[in-house]
């Protein structure tokens, strides 16, 4: 695997600004990780998302709209009440995506 640098970020804006010119965002990273260590991608920064507050809430809006964050896991999103009762069929495709390890992790922004 090659150097690369990494940063916390700590908001949207701040990601998004240090994206570019050989910079990934890191999510879940289960999938990233694998490409690195195969030489598949090799960025020149990894911009971790998990250090954004709020970036993996689950709520239905007032108007009955599933607000997804980024960083909400398979596993929350499969377990979460609000959307089992309301989204049965993402509730389903969540929890049959992978492995209960895997869903552990994974994002849906992944």
């Amino acid at each position: 695997m090659n150097g690369f640098e990494w940063i916390d970020a700590r908001s949207v804006d701040e990601a998004s600004k240090l994206l570019g010119d050989g910079a990934i965002a890191k999510a879940g990273g289960i999938d990233l990780l694998d490409l690195m260590k195969e030489g598949i991608v090799r960025p020149t920064r990894v911009i971790n998302l998990r250090s954004i507050a709020g970036m993996d809430d689950i709520r239905i809006e007032a108007d009955g709209t599933l607000r997804l964050g980024a960083l909400a896991t398979l596993a929350r999103i499969a377990d979460d009440a609000q959307v089992l009762a309301q989204f049965g069929a993402l509730a389903s495709a969540a929890v049959h995506a992978a492995t209960p390890q895997v869903r552990n992790v994974a994002t849906i922004g992944g």
